[in-house]
């Protein structure tokens, strides 16, 4: 494993768990409604993104049950297309998939003996 992957699970655990914060207390209506929670919770996203396509394809690839391509992609399209986020789109991530994301991540940092719970 290189020096940077636990690193960049750091961060994507980090970005998960901020997203989470920033959420905590907000529902659809609510979040629509405050530019900085989205601003706040897009950037995130971005971070999520950022760090899973620094991840080298052969350590993500020990790991198939993620869904790194997607979740690169999904960061493509906030990073590209930030003008035109889907609210609903990012909603919906932050409520469904982040949550098995922040699991699954927990999980490998467990697996490969590194510290979880938080960033590194």
């Amino acid at each position: 494993m290189t020096r940077a992957v636990p690193l960049l699970l750091g961060e994507l655990l980090e970005a998960t768990d901020l997203i989470a914060q920033y959420t905590a207390e907000l529902n659809f209506d609510d979040f629509a409604a405050n530019i900085e929670k989205q601003d706040a919770v897009v950037r995130r996203l971005a971070v999520i993104g950022e760090a899973v396509k620094g991840l080298p394809e052969p350590f993500r690839a020990q790991y198939p049950e993620v869904p790194w391509r997607s979740i690169a992609g999904a960061r493509d399209i906030l990073v590209h297309e930030y003008f035109r986020v889907d609210l609903e789109l990012a909603w919906e991530m932050v409520q469904t998939e982040l949550p098995e994301l922040a699991r699954q991540v927990r999980r490998i940092m467990t697996a490969e003996g590194l510290a979880s719970g938080g960033a590194l």
